[in-house]
């Protein structure tokens, strides 16, 4: 089954049935309020389309009827059982009685007929009114900029838009008692404060809009009303274009805030600069200073180091002759006393020299032991050690002596081996006493000589550790040098001053290109026209201007155009285009219908221009 082409145009454009349902639910207040005078009331719906108004007629109670020429449109309402006639809204409102409605609604039915059938529609509709009874017209509402230059003519059967004022005028002139603007179907997020933008501005405002007349009445019944006639509804082209130049405002004085805050901490900036460029200055100095005394001091401790070195060389070397002469003397000392073993053991004949001997021998072999050590710790000894050669040499002199008179002891064994025990007792006691005294004094210089090592290896290890840090201090001295050069060179080079506005402006353009595009243009635009303003109204600065802008045609057609737009300069009378009963389209792009309304929407566009430039 094919649908009837209105039909389906309704069910894209207009909406679904259960949308429709749900928006008329607005003028519900009004129908309870009416109820409460006519509780039997009856109600025509002019122009009812697929009957969603006379559904909630019925629902909230009233003897409802719907009319409508399209056919289409009627089998809708017929599918659905409600009450519809194929009649006409003027012929069918003047067949009624006086007073015999109490609600006459006509959605969306204005736009389609002339003007002066709808005079006489709303004259109609007054005179079958009951006293306080109500008409409702519903229609586009081309305070909506888009509605009224673009979407208001998709439907072919519209004849022209009708402002709000001239629909209220319509209702005072045809005597009704009061009336009242309902602004309808806005977007939710802007009818709770949402945020605004520029196409807000232009769609944002409620694409419909209802006038709601009431008829005279007792003052008693009027009353009743007062609340619902005494509320705004909706959102209109003056609020949402208000609340976008106080959100532009905002921006704007947010803006100079950050502007501002950003100037100040640019020239905390600057002030912190100088203060580093004086500290590195300072550093600078203080640097050339200590590097300076470093070097000083490195080359002392390096001529230090050199003398250490020296001394530390002729102290190895000087105890390396002591160690070999050590060594020497320990063979003799081994030799010494195997020679006095030989010796005692020709005594073995007296027991007691005997056991004095084994106890000399077992000495001697701890003064080997020792004097073993000695060697050991020999590679460290590295101070002093010709003091303890020089007592060791005594020590030597010492058994040397000893071994003659252990040896004329044994040439004078045959006299008396009782007077040659006790001598001899006495010498080894006196020899093993030298021993003791030559052990201690080589053990003392030996802990000497170990303690003089260990200061050595301190003092090669802080050596090191100057050595790395003076190192460390001459490569970041270099390496600071060689950046303070760079910089100062490039600070001097000529490309750094040439591009110094360069950069400047590279700046502002950053700073500029943070801000709102929508901004900007704006402000562009106020400043050409107060421009303009300023050049027209000094005649011979026009003149001058003038002579030089025609050697570039195209600008000065643009800025001729600009000036016309703004209602800067009034067009010359060749440049007036005649009306005709067939437009094009707009500058915008909106296809017009009628002259009249590509006339309305140029006014409305200056307007809102003018008042830009303000």
């Amino acid at each position: 089954m094919t649908v009837p082409f209105y039909r389906a145009f309704e069910d894209r454009y207009r909406g679904s049935r259960e949308l429709i349902h749900d928006r008329q639910q607005a003028y519900v207040p009004f129908l309870k309020l009416i109820k409460q005078l006519y509780p039997e009331c009856s109600a025509l719906d002019l122009g009812c389309g697929r009957g969603e108004w006379l559904e909630i007629l019925i629902q909230n109670g009233f003897q409802a009827q719907g009319i409508d020429l399209d056919a289409g449109m009627l089998e809708a309402c017929k599918a659905l059982g409600l009450p519809v006639e194929n009649i006409d809204a003027l012929e069918k409102l003047k067949s009624l009685p006086d007073e015999s409605l109490a609600v006459v609604s006509g959605f969306h039915i204005a736009e389609h007929i002339p003007f002066d059938d709808l005079k006489v529609l709303v004259a109609e509709a007054r005179r079958v009114l009951k006293p306080a009874g109500l008409l409702i017209l519903e229609t586009p509402n081309s305070e909506n900029l888009v509605v009224g230059t673009q979407t208001f003519y998709l439907d072919p059967t519209h004849n022209c838009p009708i402002p709000h004022l001239l629909l209220s005028f319509l209702a005072e002139y045809s005597q009704f008692g009061r009336s009242q603007l309902l602004r309808l179907q806005e977007q939710v997020e802007l009818a709770e404060g949402g945020p605004v933008d520029l196409f807000s501005v232009l769609h944002g405002v409620s694409p419909d809009y209802a006038i709601v007349a009431q008829k005279s009445a007792a003052p008693e019944q009027m009353e009743i009303f007062d609340t619902v006639f005494g509320r705004e509804y909706g959102l209109s082209l003056e609020s949402v274009a208000r609340r976008y130049d106080a959100q532009i405002a905002g921006w704007i004085q947010s803006s100079n805030a950050a502007c501002t805050e950003l100037r100040e901490h640019f020239n905390q900036t600057q002030l912190h600069s100088q203060c580093l460029e004086q500290t590195l200055r300072r550093l600078e100095e203080e640097g050339t200073e200590t590097s300076f005394q470093l070097r000083e001091q490195l080359n002392q401790i390096q001529q230090h180091g050199q003398g250490i070195e020296q001394a530390v060389h002729m102290q190895a070397e000087t105890a390396a002759a002591a160690k070999a002469e050590l060594l020497e003397q320990l063979d003799q000392i081994r030799r010494h006393g195997d020679y006095l073993e030989k010796t005692v053991r020709a005594l073995e004949e007296n027991d007691y020299l005997e056991t004095q001997i084994r106890e000399a021998t077992l000495r001697a072999e701890l003064a080997e032991s020792r004097l073993h050590n000695v060697q050991l710790g020999q590679d460290a000894a590295q101070l002093r050690m010709n003091e303890s050669e020089s007592r060791l040499r005594q020590a030597f002199t010492d058994v040397e002596h000893i071994k003659l008179q252990v040896e004329q002891l044994q040439l004078d064994t045959s006299v008396t081996k009782a007077t040659d025990a006790a001598f001899a007792q006495e010498r080894l006691s006196e020899l093993q006493t030298r021993l003791n005294e030559s052990l201690d004094n080589a053990h003392h210089w030996w802990l000497k000589a170990t303690a003089t090592e260990n200061e050595q290896a301190q003092i090669h290890d802080l050596q090191v550790q100057l050595d790395q840090s003076l190192s460390n201090a001459h490569h970041w001295w270099l390496k600071a040098t060689a950046y303070e050069a760079h910089i100062a060179k490039l600070e001097n080079s000529k490309s750094w001053r040439v591009t110094k506005p360069l950069r400047r402006s590279a700046d502002l353009s950053s700073r500029a290109s943070k801000l709102p595009s929508s901004l900007v243009r704006r402000v562009a635009r106020s400043v050409l026209a107060r421009s303009l303003r300023f050049v027209l109204n000094r005649p011979a600065l026009r003149t001058r201007v003038t002579s030089k802008i025609q050697s570039y045609p195209n600008l000065l057609n643009s800025v001729r155009q600009f000036a016309l737009r703004h209602g800067i300069i009034q067009p010359q009378p060749h440049e007036i285009r005649p009306l005709t009963e067939t437009t094009e389209a707009t500058d915008d792009g909106f296809p017009t219908a009628s002259p009249r309304a590509a006339r309305v929407y140029s006014d409305l566009k200056q307007a809102f221009e003018r008042k830009e430039n303000r």
